[in-house]
């Protein structure tokens, strides 16, 4: 939270300004933060998995273990993200994501086999793998390094910018979970779960694109500073996001009937909610533009819009 999001406008928007030598500061400064909180939590959790451990509680244990992987790519993932920002970067960053979530698609088969256990592994498999794939082929390359001023003024730019992503995921999807848990029982939650990871398996597409705009978008306004300038830059690239993004939900709400029949018969009720989840692939597409309110660190309207 203390730096992601002044990264994701800072780094792009110095390297559009052509101040690079700044831009690096920057990503070296949040590297090393990234890197404490891993680290930090890591521990946290290896502490848990040995406590449960201790206690012969092995299935928390795995719990625990499995977590450290999660936080590995969750955090440190996000840092190499950022790092992606040309067209031939992005497409390594688009076949990084199809390679996990093929190798997630294909792990549920231990799922079915091991349960409990079968969940940890995939966890850890894909977690593991999207990460090395994403360190392996990052182009900017910076050793982690403190800058207590640079780690001050990205916090000043990230924590306004973190409120939309709160509302998001601490407000918005915690807050469904409960509800489909409370109301719906565990199974379905389960249903809600499953049909979430087909729209997370749909969305790669969206995603990829989305995080190259941001990019993009950023590095043209560091360039030009002109916000008109930027929305009619990211018009033609919207339109064919939408396409793109309607064809594929059309084709996932035709295909995932017929599919889950007949591989996942016992969730064959996430069918509709799949269906209805697939509307975000276009909405988020056409979303793109709204990225160059973050780059211009219009920091109410961002917040009114997510709201």
């Amino acid at each position: 939270v203390l730096v992601h999001d002044g990264l994701c406008r800072q780094f792009p928007y110095l390297l559009g300004q052509g101040n690079k030598a700044s831009a690096l500061q920057v990503a070296a400064t949040a590297k090393w933060w990234y890197l404490l909180l891993c680290w930090v939590f890591s521990l946290l959790f290896a502490g848990l998995a040995l406590t449960s451990a201790t206690k012969g509680d092995y299935r928390s244990a795995v719990g625990w273990g499995a977590q450290i992987a999660v936080i590995w790519t969750v955090i440190y993932g996000a840092y190499l993200g950022v790092m992606y920002r040309t067209s031939s970067e992005f497409k390594r960053v688009a076949y990084n994501n199809v390679i996990a979530n093929v190798l997630g698609f294909g792990a549920l088969v231990i799922v079915k086999l091991w349960g409990y256990w079968g969940l940890a592994a995939r966890v850890v498999l894909g977690s593991t793998v999207g990460l090395y794939l994403a360190r392996h082929y990052v182009p900017v390359k910076v050793e982690a390094a403190l800058d207590g001023k640079a780690l001050v003024a990205l916090a000043k730019i990230s924590l306004p910018l973190s409120i939309p992503g709160y509302i998001g995921t601490s407000c918005l999807s915690a807050s469904l979970g409960f509800i489909v848990l409370q109301y719906c029982g565990q199974s379905g939650l389960g249903i809600y779960g499953m049909a979430l990871t087909f729209q997370a398996m749909a969305l790669t597409l969206t995603a990829a694109v989305r995080q190259m705009f941001i990019t993009k978008m950023t590095l043209k306004f560091g360039e030009t500073g002109d916000v008109a300038a930027c929305l009619k830059y990211a018009k033609r690239p919207t339109l064919l996001s939408v396409a793109a993004a309607s064809a594929l939900a059309l084709a996932l709400c035709m295909a995932i009937g017929p599919f889950i029949r007949l591989m996942l018969p016992k969730y064959e009720a996430a069918i509709p909610v799949i269906r209805i989840l697939a509307v975000q692939l276009p909405l988020s597409a056409a979303s793109l533009p709204l990225i160059i309110l973050q780059s211009a660190l219009w920091y109410k309207s961002v917040i009114a819009l997510s709201l």
